[in-house]
């Protein structure tokens, strides 16, 4: 061999050689199953780049090459007969199997290991060699030969990485001579090694049968069932079939199908069942109950493959499968035409997986659609089945299943393309058998559950028709609930399916049943809708649209609305409808309210105008009497009198019955009286007295103003019989029966019928003489005063009487009258009325004046002397002075009243007559004189002053007072000022004014003598203190200067009065 082949061989022994063996450890060895069916995968060495002939013959020129190295001289063999082994491959493959080239390339392989064996017998590739012999005579088809090479391998070299391949192959070798035993052997040889050899699946396989064929079905199945664990389990879940090669899918069904056939041998599922009792859980049990079930369907065995298919549904119930196999169960049944178990099946299938199970429960969104896809299928089916049973024999056990069955099925398929005409079903079933609330439930959830479908109006409907039948059904508390569930429903039905013919009539009975539920809102909405629809309603509809309308607008305090809708009403309504009196009455009623809401808002004109139009709106209509009332007092209360006695008028003449003519009989008088028809307010009063019905004290009143009444418009003889038949009627209360006296007897004065008048005047004192503790002030002032009238002419008939001789008899006369008067006032000032007593006391003390100057003044004889006349004379004065005494007695008992604060006119009478008869004591007045009180003020205040004097000189005492008040605002302490203003007030009978008027002038000027005197006066006459009047005149005296002769004569008198001893240096003239 030259250098240069050398060199080349020893580069492919350094390159090549290293390189092929680096790839077939990585790939693993090549196996003898490359060439046997069901056997290993096939791992042929990687390609060889150069000409294989051409390296063999560079290693066959190396090998002939002496003394080379023995190592490589090994190498150079093996590698020689490997390249034999692959190019009798590649000719074979080429050729055929009974290539003659190949067979002859193959002999030179195993000279070329067998050369290798001998020459180095314990080398390190000597398990190769003999593992490449192996595979040699295999390729010769020399498998005993091939045999006796793996034996020899697997004893000699038991740590060999061929090992398991090599045992393998015996088992392949052992089987394919049905040699069982022995295959179970080297099979079980593989296993007995690492988990992780590339042979243990196939031996596993391979095993399984083995021990089949010995009828050694429990180890057989421990052996499929272990192959199966690792090509199927993974992580403790069984692999998803995409993650499986399709050699593992194919060995997997080989080995499920093995297992079957062992099962399907033995005792079918029971066997099954004990061989996964004996080897534990696996995840992928249903598929070895389904390839068991097939099997036995295969074989046209359906009730033992549906019994298979059950079994593991009983074994796993929960298992996501377990439906799954119950489907192939009852498709096995349906196989073999065993109809009842069919529908078993089925129902056994929906009730153990079905919507409403564990299992459904259980799976929740990782359900199978294949399970979801069949448990619907076969609701369906039992649905349908017993629907159609139920139709044809009316039987409720088949009606009450259907139910059942589309009940699941819309449980769990709502969603699905049959789910409407399924619940409509559903609900017809439900209508049949006279379930209506449930069926109405139904009916709905096909109409409103599903979107646009072609019997959803149908179901919307029918919805309302069973709502209408469940009525009669439910308990009566629940009725109420029942119908408003109802009026949602034929509401919605409205919205959804406008154009449904049914819709006018729903929207009628709807409007109906919401305006009897009383809910007003929804029913006006709905009876609005309803009319909407224009000719669509029928007459009916629209009728029960206005009524509800109307009925919520009044009750809802819309008036102007109702009344339109009851005039709706009533223009659609038959002339003889029983319903019209009703609706008039309401429409009265509505006119009768929008008049009431004036009313409270304050529009009295238009309050008065709506309720006056109830009569033309409603002319016949109970309403009017009232409204045409509530008018009247309506414009009575707005003090309208003129308008409102105008229709008062008319209610008297249009209802002249009615139960309210007494009240507007009152209101008429008010309003003639307000209106200042005072005669025609009298005439409505006397109708109130006469009228029996009213109470006593509403007719006492009544006549009582009516009386009055008349006396105010002059109608003196209507007045003097109201009032008599007052005092006839009613003698109690007394203070108005008294008062009633008084007014007949000023009304007979305005008659002149002075008879009548006294009869009266008597009547009153007599009354009230009879009344006892009920008199009262008025009833003793009454009185008093009639006594005084009473009194008065026998005061003029006294004084009538002239004396003339012979005087005894003429004075016997006018004493008797005299006395007569003097009782008469007598009587009248006993009652204690001071107006009454200040008058009767002057009259009698002018009566006692004038009778001692009628004797003074009576005719003498004719037949007196000078003498006797004088002596005639003196015997009169004698007579008369008594009288004069007397009435200056009585004069001064009146005037003391002034300091009680009585100082009316016949007080002043008496201190004018006492002036007069005792002018020593009595003729003392103010003075005016004094300082000037425009002195120093400025002229408007000067000229008020002078005004003020003016007026006071002039007896215009209370002018003067009140422009005394006035310019003492300006100037309020000029002394001349307030000195008027103490004398204006003592003029009106203000003594303690006056007196603080005289105190602020001396106040003002402690040296202006005036008021001095003047408080004198009003002390002295008026206030009855002389002690004090006494200080005041000495201190006028003393101021004045020049000693006053008048005053100083007062002083006499007043300490004569007072008992003092006169100081005559006073009283100097």
């Amino acid at each position: 061999m030259s250098a240069r082949l050398m060199i080349a061989v020893l580069a492919c022994l350094a390159c090549q050689v290293p390189q092929a063996e680096a790839a077939r450890k990585s790939r693993g060895p090549a196996t003898l199953a490359d060439l046997a069916t069901r056997s290993a995968p096939v791992r042929p060495d990687e390609p060889v780049v150069a000409d294989v002939g051409l390296a063999a013959r560079s290693y066959e020129e190396f090998l002939l090459i002496p003394e080379t190295d023995p190592a490589l001289r090994a190498q150079a063999l093996r590698r020689l007969g490997d390249l034999r082994l692959t190019e009798a491959e590649t000719l074979r493959a080429q050729d055929g199997a009974t290539s003659e080239r190949a067979t002859a390339v193959a002999r030179e392989a195993i000279a070329a290991y067998e050369r290798l064996l001998a020459e180095q017998p314990q080398g390190a590739d000597t398990d190769v060699a003999i593992y490449q012999l192996a595979r040699a005579h295999e390729s010769l088809g020399e498998p005993d030969a091939a045999l006796a090479r793996l034996d020899e391998l697997v004893t000699g070299h038991p740590d060999s990485a061929y090992y398991d391949e090599a045992q393998f192959r015996r088992g392949e070798t052992f089987f394919s001579a049905q040699r069982y035993a022995d295959a179970e052997r080297a099979y079980a040889a593989v296993l007995g090694r690492k988990a992780s050899s590339a042979f243990r699946q196939q031996a596993l396989y391979k095993h399984g049968w083995s021990l089949f064929k010995q009828s050694r079905d429990e180890e057989s199945s421990a052996s499929f069932l272990a192959l199966l664990d690792g090509l199927l389990v993974e992580g403790g879940q069984v692999r998803p079939g995409a993650n499986l090669s399709r050699p593992e899918q194919e060995l997997s069904a080989d080995a499920m199908r093995a297992l079957a056939i062992t099962f399907a041998a033995s005792e079918g599922p029971v066997s099954l069942q004990a061989a996964l009792d004996r080897h534990g859980t696996a995840p992928y049990e249903s598929r070895l109950y389904r390839a068991l079930g097939d099997l036995y369907v295969e074989k046209e065995r359906y009730q033992d493959g549906a019994e298979a298919y059950r079994a593991f549904a009983r074994r796993r119930p929960l298992d996501p499968d377990a439906p799954l196999l119950l489907v192939g169960a009852t498709e096995a049944y349906a196989k073999g035409g065993f109809t009842s178990l069919v529908l078993d099946g089925k129902r056994q299938l929906v009730e153990e997986y079905g919507p409403r199970s564990e299992f459904w429960r259980a799976q929740g969104p990782n359900l199978d659609p294949a399970v979801s896809n069949a448990v619907q299928s076969n609701l369906l089916d039992l649905a349908q089945h017993h629907h159609a049973l139920a139709q044809k024999s009316g039987s409720s056990t088949d009606r009450d299943a259907a139910v059942r069955w589309y009940r699941d099925y819309l449980d769990g398929f709502d969603a699905a393309p049959q789910a409407p005409a399924t619940r409509l079903l559903l609900a017809d079933l439900l209508f049949e058998g006279a379930n209506f609330e449930a069926a109405a439930a139904e009916y709905e959830r096909a109409a409103y559950s599903y979107g646009a479908n072609p019997a959803a109006g149908r179901a919307g409907y029918a919805a309302l028709v069973a709502y209408d039948k469940a009525e009669a059904q439910v308990p009566e508390a629940q009725r109420d609930a029942l119908r408003l569930r109802a009026i949602d429903s034929s509401l919605r039905f409205a919205d959804t399916f406008p154009e449904q013919a049914e819709v006018p009539g729903v929207l009628a009975r709807t409007t109906k049943a919401l305006f009897d539920a009383g809910d007003r809102e929804r029913a006006e909405s709905v009876a609005q809708r309803l009319l909407a629809l224009g000719p669509r309603a029928d007459a009916g509809q629209q009728l029960v649209a206005w009524t509800v309308l109307a009925h919520t607008y009044f009750d809802s305090a819309r008036f102007v609305e109702a009344e339109r809708a009851y005039g709706e009403l009533s223009a659609r309504l038959p002339p003889q409808d029983p319903l019209r009196a009703e609706v008039t009455e309401r429409l009265a009623a509505s006119v009768y309210r929008q008049a009431e809401a004036k009313q409270a808002a304050g529009d009295v004109a238009g309050a008065v105008s709506e309720f006056l139009r109830v009569a033309s709106v409603a002319p016949a209509s109970p309403v009017r009497a009232t409204a045409e009332y509530d008018a009247a007092t309506l414009l009575v209360t707005a003090q309208q009198w003129n308008e409102a006695a105008t229709v008062l008028e008319a209610f008297r003449r249009n209802h002249p019955e009615h139960p309210l003519q007494a009240d507007a009989t009152r209101k008429l008088a008010v309003a003639y009286l307000e209106g200042g028809r005072q005669r025609e307010a009298a005439v409505e009063l006397e109708r109130v007295a006469a009228n029996p019905a009213e109470e006593a004290e509403v007719r006492r009143a009544a006549l009582w103003q009516a009386a009055e009444l008349y006396t105010d418009s002059e109608d003196v003889a209507a007045a003097r019989r109201s009032y008599a038949e007052y005092v006839g009627r009613y003698p109690a209360p007394f203070e108005p029966a008294i008062e009633a006296r008084h007014e007949l007897a000023e009304l007979a004065a305005q008659a002149n019928d002075g008879a009548d008048r006294v009869r009266w005047l008597d009547d009153l004192i007599a009354a009230d003489r009879a009344a006892g503790a009920a008199r009262t002030d008025r009833s003793r002032f009454l009185a008093a005063g009639a006594s005084l009238e009473i009194a008065r002419p026998l005061d003029g008939a006294a004084r009538a009487v002239k004396l003339a001789a012979p005087l005894d008899r003429s004075l016997l006369a006018k004493k008797k009258a005299l006395e007569a008067a003097l009782a008469g006032y007598g009587r009248a000032a006993e009652y204690g009325i001071a107006a009454v007593t200040t008058e009767a006391s002057f009259a009698m003390a002018d009566l006692y004046r004038h009778l001692g100057q009628s004797l003074l003044e009576s005719e003498r004889p004719g037949d007196l002397s000078a003498e006797e006349l004088e002596q005639y004379d003196l015997l009169l004065e004698e007579q008369a002075f008594p009288f004069e005494e007397k009435a200056i007695g009585i004069h001064e008992k009146n005037a003391s009243r002034a300091a009680a604060g009585v100082y009316d006119a016949w007080v002043r009478r008496s201190y004018a007559a006492l002036a007069e008869m005792k002018p020593g004591r009595y003729a003392r007045i103010e003075s005016l004189d004094g300082a000037d009180a425009t002195a120093g003020t400025p002229p408007e205040v000067a000229a008020q002053f002078t005004a003020a004097r003016e007026s006071l000189e002039a007896e215009r005492n209370e002018e003067a007072r009140e422009m005394l008040l006035a310019v003492l605002q300006l100037d309020p302490t000029n002394p001349a000022g307030l000195n008027r203003l103490g004398i204006a007030e003592r003029r009106l009978g203000r003594f303690a004014e006056a007196r603080a008027a005289y105190e602020r002038a001396i106040a003002a000027d402690p040296a202006y003598a005036q008021p001095e005197r003047n408080l004198a006066v009003l002390l002295d006459l008026y206030l009855g203190e002389p002690a004090q009047a006494l200080a005041h005149y000495e201190r006028y005296q003393l101021l004045s200067g020049d000693v006053d002769p008048q005053v100083a004569a007062w002083l006499v008198e007043l300490r004569t009065r007072l008992g003092q001893v006169s100081r005559t240096a006073e009283v100097q003239p």
